[in-house]
């Protein structure tokens, strides 16, 4: 019985050392305008306001379309922290081709990078946009 309670107890102990870390509330906001930046590849350049229930760095995995044209370009990560939300500028660099000064859709899946990816907490942000491109 003594064996029992003590590896039932080591047990307990090793599942409470592996916990999960506590939810992080993610609050995202994307502005209205963004730009391409078109050269020898083409950027995106998304800004916002963005707030987190504990500092930590948040990775940003968007999503662009315009008319048939869609691409997912690299994610970027920027800070994030509790308080008021704070302006970010993201640029997220091999965007495809194609896209043009008008309306697109955005939306961008806002994610902690924990160390363990049953512990990662997201948020979604979309909305559509107005795109201008600018030669660089």
């Amino acid at each position: 019985m003594k064996r029992t309670l003590l590896a039932m107890a080591a047990a307990v102990a090793v599942i409470v050392a592996a916990g999960c870390e506590p939810q992080m509330q993610i609050n995202p906001v994307i502005n209205r305008d963004a730009l391409v930046l078109h050269g020898t590849s083409d950027s995106l350049v998304l800004v916002g306001k963005i707030s987190c229930t504990r500092r930590e760095p948040v990775d940003l995995f968007p999503t662009i379309t315009q008319g048939d044209l869609t691409d997912r370009p690299a994610e970027v990560s920027v800070p994030c922290g509790p308080g008021q939300p704070k302006t970010y500028t993201a640029t997220f660099r091999n965007l495809a081709p194609g896209f043009k000064t008008g309306s697109a859709q955005v939306s961008v899946d806002f994610c902690t990078n924990p160390s363990r990816p049953i512990d990662e907490d997201c948020a979604t942000a979309s909305r559509t946009v107005g795109i201008l491109v600018v030669a660089t």
